[in-house]
This record gives C-alpha cells, sequence and structure tokens, in this order.
C-alpha cells in the first residue's frame, strides 16, 4: 500500500470524499484543487501517477500528457476505453439537442499522441463490463431517468427518453470477459474494451 497519496480535481466534494477514505486507511493525503496541467506547478512529482478516464474532457492531450510524463519518477498508467465512453448516446444528442458530440479520444489516439512526443508507451487491453448508462437496471423506467439526467433533459421529456431506450439495453454489466479468458468465450451481453497506457 501507498504511504502517500496525492490527489488532484477540480471538484472540492469529490477530494473531501478522497482524503477522508484515505485517512481512514492511514495513508498520508495531499489534496489539490484544480485542473490539470494548470496546477502541475502545486503538484509533488510521485513515483507512480495514475489518471483514470480523464483524457475525454482534455482540450490538448499533449500538454496534458506531458506533464504528467514530467511528474512521474517511475511510470504513468493512463487508463482510457477503446472507444470513448459517451459516444454511443452521439446519436441522442444530435435529436434533442443538435449537438454534435465528440466520439474522441480514444486509446489509440493516446497512444499516438505518447508516440508524438517522442515516448514508447506500453500497452495493456481487456474487456471490461459497460459503465454508465448501460449499468444493469432492473427497472426500464430507472434506465429512462437515467438516460434522460445524461442528455440534461427535463423530466417532461421522459415520453421521448422512453421512446429512444426502448432500442437499447437494459444493462450490460453481466456476461463481460475478464482479462485473461479467450475472446471466443460466449457472451450474452456486449462488453468495452479499455486500454491502460504505461509511459
Amino acid at each position: 500500500m501507498a504511504g502517500r497519496l496525492i490527489g488532484v480535481d477540480p471538484s472540492a466534494r469529490l477530494l473531501a470524499a478522497f482524503y477522508e477514505r484515505a485517512e481512514a486507511l492511514g495513508i498520508v493525503v495531499t489534496a489539490i484543487e484544480g485542473v490539470w496541467p494548470d496546477v502541475a506547478g502545486a503538484t509533488p512529482v510521485a513515483d507512480v501517477v495514475v489518471c483514470h478516464h480523464v483524457a475525454y474532457n482534455v482540450p490538448a492531450l499533449a500538454p496534458f500528457l506531458r506533464r504528467l510524463t514530467n511528474h512521474a519518477r517511475r511510470r504513468v498508467v493512463l487508463e482510457v476505453t477503446a472507444r470513448h465512453p459517451m459516444s454511443a448516446l452521439n446519436d441522442l444528442w444530435l435529436q434533442f439537442h443538435g449537438v454534435t458530440r465528440p466520439s474522441r479520444p480514444t486509446a489509440d489516439d493516446v497512444v499516438a499522441v505518447l508516440r508524438e512526443l517522442g515516448l514508447s508507451p506500453e500497452r495493456a487491453e481487456w474487456m471490461a463490463p459497460a459503465f454508465g448508462w448501460g449499468r444493469p437496471f432492473a427497472r426500464r423506467e430507472d434506465l429512462v431517468a437515467s438516460l434522460r439526467r445524461r442528455l440534461c433533459l427535463p423530466a417532461e421529456r421522459d415520453g421521448g427518453a422512453r421512446r429512444r431506450a426502448r432500442g437499447r439495453p437494459r444493462g450490460t454489466g453481466r456476461g463481460a470477459r475478464r482479462h485473461g479468458e479467450p475472446a471466443s468465450t460466449p457472451r450474452r451481453r456486449p462488453v468495452v474494451g479499455r486500454s491502460s497506457v504505461m509511459v
């Protein structure tokens, strides 16, 4: 277990939860509120830097990744999905709001940027249960409500969200292929490919 953890996040609420959990385990914590890499100058260097599903909201990957690399004595572990995790809702954003949502970056994009920076990333891939709106729902109404919230629709638009949800699965949390299982193993539900990119 790590003797010291450094957390960086723009949310004070999430940092408080991080601090509380780490403190309960007896781990020394430094919490830095802000957006990376804006707060890089105020953030101590660490042995290992972990970045979990953050790259999707980064406007410029190259400086973001460069500063992560500069802050790691040994390694950076960056987890991203094979496809943008919210791209499955892009058609609905276009229908309800007339907004074209991004379908990138993907793990391939991250690896390409790292190579352009002169780095030699290692990549590990596995299949994991889908998350977000695709998690298992006991009732169709719960799926509709979750879908509506993710689409920033008011409650009175449940009818439209319900019609669009008819062709979508209630969840994808079961039957996912675990790391090390053969790809030919039969599965009942779709899965999402994830990659850890290590520098």
